[in-house]
């Protein structure tokens, strides 16, 4: 989460939402978990079993993997799974605002849809839970969007990042014999 900002914003939202997060990242510490950049280096020592499990990985990537790779199982907490949200606009000054308006509208498409939904799995709402096969019990997923909204800019904060960071740091971070 130090070196990656999609990485920090989950942690960060995480943070917020579950009343466990302490407990986490002592357990984390407790048993010296292995830190990486980036999703795939997570998903990568899963699948050759150098990991037992992954955290904070990027979804669209566990499953895109673990269509491909039967070592990978992706399971989505029964509490919530943090999904990020994504905006599309045309600034009024756009020099090609018709080539952007043309590709919302194949973004929002059924046909654009189904590319988001399938080797990406880059979901949208529009997906529906069908969308998440066999990862879901028939149940509707508790996906919790991050909203898109001026409480993003409290993770922006540099004291409360170096703080964040700070205690991520101390829970993780095994003492010194």
């Amino acid at each position: 989460i130090e070196e990656s900002g999609v990485g920090y914003l989950f942690a960060f939202q995480d943070s917020t939402e579950a009343s466990t997060w302490g407990r986490l990242i002592e357990g984390f510490g407790r048993n010296n978990v292995a830190t990486f950049c980036c999703s795939s280096e997570v998903i990568d020592r899963v699948a050759d079993g150098r990991a037992l499990i992954g955290y904070n990985v990027l979804g669209s990537y566990a499953l895109s993997r673990a269509e491909k790779d039967p070592r990978i199982g992706v399971v989505l907490p029964s509490d919530y799974t943090l999904v990020l949200a994504r905006a599309g606009y045309i600034p009024r000054e756009a020099r090609a605002a018709n080539a952007a308006r043309a590709f919302l509208e194949l973004v929002l498409s059924p046909a654009g849809r189904a590319i988001l939904d399938g080797e990406t799995r880059l979901l949208t709402p529009l997906s529906g839970p069908g969308a998440l096969p066999g990862l879901t019990d028939n149940k509707e997923p508790a996906l919790r969007p991050i909203p898109l909204s001026p409480a993003l800019l409290v993770s922006l904060d540099r004291a409360k990042r170096a703080r964040f960071l700070s205690q991520w740091r101390k829970s993780v971070t095994p003492p010194s014999p």
